[in-house]
């Protein structure tokens, strides 16, 4: 299992419920991360091991808007093995809309995140839903 804090730090904690079940750091030294944010999703793949990360608010966006439409990936979420990664992914057919205070889910039949509600362009909640396949 693993997740991921970004909303006022930069960092990511892991834990194997299994094996070792205590929560620690993963190594992210030279670890280049998405904006600070809050109100964004995360979803873990376990498949692929990878960490999933859309949209949300951020103060640091340079375009002064701070409502966000990213996708992230975190490959070698676990930080066994092999070094993790993020890389931001460009979706095909643009780029969905932007959305914070929302809610995810990882559908692994499909490969794919599943996306509820939150805000959009405009701060009002709405019953929008979105799937990113992957």
């Amino acid at each position: 299992m693993a997740f991921a804090f970004l909303s006022l730090i930069a960092g990511i904690n892991i834990t194997n419920p299994v094996a070792n079940p205590k929560w620690g750091p993963l190594d992210a030294d030279g670890l280049t991360f998405p904006l600070l944010r809050l109100g964004s999703t995360l979803v873990y793949d376990p498949t692929s091991n990878r960490i999933i990360l859309f949209a949300g608010t951020s103060s640091d966006e340079p375009s002064g808007n701070p409502r966000l439409n990213d996708v992230w990936v975190l490959t070698n979420a676990n930080g066994f093995g092999d070094t993790s990664e993020w890389s931001n992914l460009i979706p095909t057919g643009g780029p969905p809309p932007v959305r914070n205070d929302h809610s995810a889910v990882y559908d692994a039949v499909n490969n794919r995140m599943i996306i509820y509600g939150g805000c959009g362009a405009v701060p009002t909640s709405n019953g929008c839903l979105m799937t990113y396949g992957f």
